[in-house]
């Protein structure tokens, strides 16, 4: 989604250093265009196809009077020294804040109030993987695992991780607006918004691995489709912005995992030495099988699996099944789950995996 944006601003030497920034990290994303007054404002909105304009708070009065004129050709907000509590209808966005959050609250404030244009879907080349973590039984440790690998891809590539699980916690301590609540919304509306939403609503780990804050409702996670499932994967490839995305599914797999698994270009299923879980993998396996006959797809062919909670002597388990065997993670017992997760990251554990070599 490219958005064009038009600022009118007192401070010319705030908007050339905004306008570079933009131009050098988000210029296939965003395009920045600068006017000195109200005049060249209503103009320029005319005749260049602006999608939104940001105006100084000096320039509120002459921005209301032309918006109820239908003068501006496109949603207009200001850029405020700082906010306060108002009554009035008045969009207001916070200037002085990191150029890279402000960015995303241009492109939120855009997808809530702005015409959102219909964009050309763009080719997508293959330098986008997506990867399914999924497991036969809960407590495998696929979420684990899933991490581990964003945060050991995460050190070479720009890597975003999404956890489909309803029941999955949020991973700040506080509530925050965003998250995958907006990717919900932008999946069930019928604007094109998704794209926006995908970039707006992300956040970033100290690991450097971006990820959508959990739904503060699971039951908007289950309502999703084998159609949002699609809309989704597509929409994240679409971005180009991405070398790896992680989608941890869990043990739920429904029609809608089903079909994640068939879009992606791999999927690992994370299983333990329990003997419940082999009984359920051979079940899954049998489901992934039926499912690629149906629909002449080599769901196996792209499935591998991953023995967490290993331990010596049990080797020959899973071998009567034709999937790619490869990576493995001994038991750790470490009470602090981000140490579990640091520690795999930063083994050889996933060495062997099918994904590493299909670049």
């Amino acid at each position: 989604m490219w958005i064009k944006v038009l600022l009118c601003i007192q401070e010319a030497d705030y908007a050339r250093r905004l306008s570079s920034f933009y131009n050098k990290e988000y210029r296939d994303k965003i395009e920045i265009n600068i006017v000195e007054n109200m005049e060249q404002a209503i103009s320029f909105s005319k005749d260049n196809g602006i999608d939104i304009a940001l105006f100084d708070s000096v320039y509120e009065s002459a921005m209301i009077n032309a918006v109820e004129k239908k003068e501006m050709a496109c949603f207009c907000a200001i850029l405020a020294d700082r906010l306060y509590e108002s009554n009035d209808n008045i969009i207001r966005i916070q200037k002085y804040q990191r150029a890279d959050n402000l960015y995303k609250e241009i492109l939120d404030t855009y997808a809530n109030h702005g015409k959102v244009k219909v964009s050309r879907r763009t080719s997508v080349g293959g330098s986008c993987k997506v990867y399914t973590f999924i497991s036969p039984k809960g407590g495998s440790g696929t979420t684990t695992v899933a991490k581990a690998y964003a945060r050991k891809r995460a050190f070479y590539e720009k890597v975003l991780y999404i956890n489909l699980q309803p029941m999955v916690t949020p991973i700040q301590s506080e509530v925050r607006e965003g998250g995958m609540d907006d990717i919900i919304m932008a999946l069930k509306s019928r604007r094109n918004i998704l794209g926006i939403k995908l970039q707006s609503a992300v956040s970033k780990g100290v690991d450097q691995v971006e990820y959508f804050e959990a739904s503060t409702n699971p039951m908007d996670m289950m309502d999703l489709t084998k159609d949002d499932m699609v809309n989704l994967i597509n929409g994240v490839r679409e971005l180009n912005v991405y070398q790896k995305v992680i989608f941890d599914l869990g043990d739920n797999i429904t029609s809608r995992e089903v079909e994640l698994m068939k879009q992606a270009d791999f999927n690992v299923c994370v299983v333990d030495n329990e003997e419940s879980c082999l009984s359920k993998f051979e079940r899954l396996y049998k489901l992934l099988e039926a499912v690629g006959q149906r629909e002449k797809v080599q769901l196996l062919r792209k499935t591998e699996i991953f023995k967490n909670k290993w331990v010596r002597g049990l080797e020959t388990l899973y071998e009567d099944y034709s999937v790619v065997k490869s990576g493995w993670a001994p038991l750790i017992t470490d009470r602090n789950n981000e140490g579990v997760i640091e520690r795999i990251a930063y083994s050889d554990s996933f060495d062997n995996l099918g994904i590493e070599h299909a670049e």
